[in-house]
């Protein structure tokens, strides 16, 4: 009975560590597929969905009305803070956002848990 202890401390560490290491994965897949994505528009609506309450915004670009699920694991805490009628913008390559509401501009880096190997970019 002595031994059973260590195992299960060791299979308690891999498990750990396997689910560490997949929800890394998952975090840096969010990251890059926010890396591969160019986002201009004016929202029109910020909520959090009845089946899932998944953080979505709907946001007018170009005549098209697109609807993002961007903000969906999402850690910076950006999403509370955005309202209808918010001009935003992010460059592609970038993790850099913004928002403009009555003139003002505010910036803040997206952060998907994975943003170690990313350079950062000077935003103006």
């Amino acid at each position: 009975m002595i031994f059973n202890k260590p195992i299960i401390i060791c299979f308690s560490l891999l498990a750990f560590s396997c689910f560490d290491h997949r929800a890394k994965n998952s975090s840096c897949r969010e990251t890059k597929k926010m890396l591969e994505q160019s986002i201009e528009g004016k929202i029109l609506e910020v909520y959090k969905s009845d089946f899932n309450l998944a953080e979505t915004i709907m946001y007018l670009n170009e005549g098209d009305t697109i609807k993002s699920l961007m903000f969906v694991n999402e850690r910076s805490g950006v999403f509370e803070t955005l309202r209808s009628g918010d001009d935003i913008f992010k460059v592609k390559g970038s993790l850099n956002f913004s928002w403009t509401r009555y003139g003002k501009t505010e910036y803040i880096r997206l952060d998907y848990g994975c943003n170690d190997n990313v350079k950062k970019r000077v935003v103006n």
